[in-house]
């Protein structure tokens, strides 16, 4: 394969039908002040991987995993093109493991950490709007039914917690 390039990442984007806010995050030009204050430093173009020589690039096999996005740029959200869903990797640790998700289920972790992190819910609402996802709202009640429960205090916990609102929500290819 050739060298994977940004205007082939941002065509598959805008294919996927990812939000106007996700190709905004992409081209670096957020106008909206909520996603630039709580993504604008954290969410980019996958550098990691597209400044990467094509022989390097193959080593995240990207003719199979197109990377998206790039969160801290250590974490990779890319487009599985076998499953027809998103994975999400640390490019440190390579595509060992990946599991196939949908756009809400790969984005879980991130609507958890903004919600623990205390970002104002209706800032992660807004969020969750602009970025396209469907299952917020029920998935942000259960968070905070689940905690107030003390239902979230452990890792093991978590993880239950986790794999039924992938069940749930059907998140989770």
């Amino acid at each position: 394969m050739e060298e994977l390039n940004e205007k082939y990442v941002r065509d598959l984007i805008i294919k996927l039908g990812l939000t106007d806010t996700i190709i905004e995050i992409y081209d670096e030009h957020i106008s909206d002040e909520i996603i630039a204050e709580e993504l604008g430093y954290s969410w980019s173009k996958p550098y990691t991987i597209l400044e990467l020589p094509a022989e390097d690039q193959q080593e995240y096999e990207v003719d199979k995993y197109i990377p998206l996005l790039s969160i801290n740029s250590t974490q990779i959200i890319a487009y599985d093109v076998d499953r027809e869903g998103y994975i999400k990797y640390y490019v440190e640790q390579g595509l060992a493991d990946l599991t196939c998700y949908t756009w809400d289920g790969v984005l879980l972790e991130e609507l958890t950490f903004w919600w623990e992190n205390e970002v104002e819910e209706e800032d992660i609402e807004h969020i969750a709007k602009k970025i396209g996802l469907k299952h917020y709202a029920p998935i942000l009640k259960s968070l905070e039914e689940h905690s107030e429960a003390g239902l979230l205090s452990t890792f093991e916990t978590q993880k239950i917690w986790f794999e039924k609102m992938y069940k749930e929500f059907n998140i989770k290819k």
